[in-house]
């Protein structure tokens, strides 16, 4: 059998390698994952019910829309949720994209959206950030006549910077009106800069869809669940190539909980934000360059790809994983996802190992 022309040659989408050959306990930090655990409720909930699973879940994720809505002051007939955020992403791509249209994205930007582009056979177009941020004016210089999609994570991954406000809006108004601008806010609960708000009104435009998701601050990547709002017309397109009962019962049930512990969030962004802090003051101490970051993660740049890639190993020594960026075309770069302080310090008590060899 013969597949599609468009897998012949198509990379598999690279993901963090967890395993160790050795049995040995490490500490995960390349994924970016909550290290502070879920809302109390989420825990208490999972330790006493056992959902029945002969029933099919909710496939219109009914209770979650309207307590998303509820939380963001949203409508909650234009939020729809999937099996993590990537598959919404995939639906767009797929709703948006063929043969002969294009999309563009950052240069640093989430990789999937080059996958998610080539594998509805659309021509993925890269424009060049300016020192490990999204430039508006790039973007809008690669727009073709055949453009369809933008995508755009907003914090970056793997930078951790992000774009005012007032730059959504000035690339919002300076794209053509049948140009759907995806932005992709996964990290978006993180942020504490002013500068930086919500943009879920800019899908009343008709012109612009939102996805985020539970795997991050609500520490909920296990259960895979993302979510998204969306203008209306849209939303009745996702609704006709959605994946029936795609997300289970227990994660939708687990994931309304979450939404509804807003002080949980607020108390994670606290920690996460303190950790952050220091993680980035101490590589800096340590004659490093890390970028200051608005997410759980930062991303630090090395003399050189040969330090980069020894202190790598160093760390793996150790019983610490973290990111290589090699995948970006930075590999004088390592990203440090954001666990505890005192998992933090221990990375930068190793770091200092490293220097001092």
């Amino acid at each position: 059998m013969k597949p599609r022309a468009t897998f012949q040659n198509l990379p598999p989408f690279e993901l963090s390698s967890v395993t160790d050959p050795d049995g040995e306990e490490l500490l995960q930090l390349s994924k970016n994952e909550s290290m502070h655990g879920v809302a109390p409720g989420v825990a208490d909930y999972l330790r006493q019910n056992v959902l029945n699973p002969s029933l099919y879940p909710d496939h219109d994720f009914t209770s979650l829309r309207h307590t998303i809505a509820q939380t963001h002051g949203l409508d909650p007939e234009r939020v729809w949720c999937g099996a993590g955020s990537t598959t919404l992403l995939y639906f767009l791509a797929t709703l948006y994209l063929e043969a002969g249209r294009s999309a563009v994205s950052s240069q640093y930007g989430y990789q999937y959206f080059q996958m998610a582009t080539k594998l509805n056979d659309g021509q993925a177009n890269i424009a060049l950030e300016s020192e490990l941020t999204v430039s508006v004016d790039n973007i809008l210089a690669a727009v073709r006549p055949d453009t369809s999609m933008i995508f755009l994570a907003n914090p970056g991954n793997p930078t951790g910077t992000y774009l005012p406000r007032a730059e959504i809006e000035r690339l919002r108004d300076n794209l053509p009106d049948d140009v759907l601008l995806l932005l992709d806010e996964a990290y978006s609960e993180y942020v504490d800069e002013e500068r930086y708000s919500a943009n879920f009104d800019l899908a009343d435009r008709g012109n612009t869809a939102i996805v985020r998701t539970f795997s991050k601050v609500y520490g909920l990547a296990g259960m895979r669940v993302g979510w998204g709002y969306f203008p209306e017309e849209t939303m009745q397109l996702i609704r006709q190539v959605k994946i029936p009962n795609a997300v289970s019962s227990l994660s939708t049930a687990a994931a309304e909980i979450a939404m509804v512990d807003q002080a949980h969030v607020a108390r994670v962004r606290a920690l996460n934000r303190v950790a952050r802090e220091q993680f980035t003051d101490q590589l800096e101490e340590l004659g490093l360059a890390p970028i200051r970051s608005q997410t759980s993660f930062v991303l630090c740049k090395f003399a050189s790809a040969a330090e980069a890639k020894d202190c790598y190993a160093f760390l793996r020594n150790e019983g610490i994983v973290i990111r290589p960026m090699g995948m970006y075309d930075l590999n004088d770069h390592l990203r440090f996802s954001i666990g505890t302080a005192e998992q933090m310090d221990r990375v930068a008590h190793a770091l200092a190992a490293w220097r001092s060899q």
